[in-house]
């Protein structure tokens, strides 16, 4: 690549960590839709956390900031999880309304009251966003000139082989744990192609069967979805083996083993 190429894939990707760290301010400080806002800022989490991993085995630098980012992203996950939790809930009870109701209500008292105490542990989300303060002077301190283009080849390379062995470990094991680890794998990946796609248009990356960036991007988008979407009936399901026992709650518990039960 050269060099005022280069120059110009850097200024671009410290743009973009720089529009991701605001966009996890912008969300964490949104107190008029609380629940949205934890997600979008999970969300933003991810995105960063999948640019840097693309210039991690170049800039050492960033590898803290990466642990750090998932530190805030994994204190949002039980807020987040309550709300998957519900909406999952209210899917079902779209099709069985009668018999959903009332787990759709104790599910809603769940979710705020594991908002409120989070909040009252960490008011206004203070101590998260002075973590994230510190993640932002730290990459404002990352020496993005360094950075070349076979450090992104190698970085996707390393998301490919690490998609792959998460891939066979659930075929041969397709246990709750292997396959949520599939599909982080197959998100990243899927982030890190999207990323590059729109900061490097002529960048043409290897995919893991030869397909299209495009192609393999939508590929990686079914994959990780229809994971997604199991991972949420089996929490629900969790979740309601604490709720308090009700012909409602074992309707909707039945259905979902169902669901589970049905071919991937």
């Amino acid at each position: 690549m050269k060099s005022s190429a280069r120059g110009t894939l850097q200024a671009r990707i410290n743009r973009r960590v720089r529009l991701e760290l605001r966009a996890v301010r912008r969300a964490l400080a949104d107190r008029r839709h609380p629940h949205r806002a934890v997600h979008e800022a999970r969300k933003a989490i991810r995105r960063l956390r999948a640019l840097l991993a693309l210039a991690v085995r170049r800039l050492e630098a960033i590898e803290v900031v990466g642990r750090e980012l998932r530190r805030l992203g994994d204190s949002l996950s039980r807020l987040r999880d309550a709300q998957v939790a519900l909406e999952t809930a209210e899917a079902i009870a779209s099709q069985e309304p009668a018999s959903a109701q009332n787990v759709v209500h104790w599910l809603a008292e769940r979710r705020d009251h594991i908002l409120e105490r989070a909040l009252r542990r960490d008011p206004d989300f203070a101590r998260r966003q002075m973590l994230l303060d510190a993640c932002t002077r730290a990459l404002e301190t990352v020496a993005w000139s360094e950075l070349e283009d076979d450090d992104l080849h190698e970085a996707l390379r390393h998301s490919r082989k690490r998609l792959k062995k998460a891939e066979r470990k659930a075929e041969c094991n397709p246990s709750p744990e292997h396959l949520h680890r599939l599909r982080r794998r197959a998100r990243r990946l899927r982030m890190q192609l999207e990323l590059l796609r729109t900061l490097v248009p002529d960048f043409h990356p290897e995919t893991l069967h030869g397909e299209t960036p495009g192609k393999a991007i939508r590929i990686l988008h079914k994959q990780s979805n229809r994971l997604g979407q199991r991972q949420d009936k089996e929490h629900l399901a969790d979740v309601l083996e604490r709720m308090p026992m009700t012909f409602e709650r074992e309707v909707m518990r039945r259905r979902i083993e169902r669901e589970l039960k049905e071919p991937r």
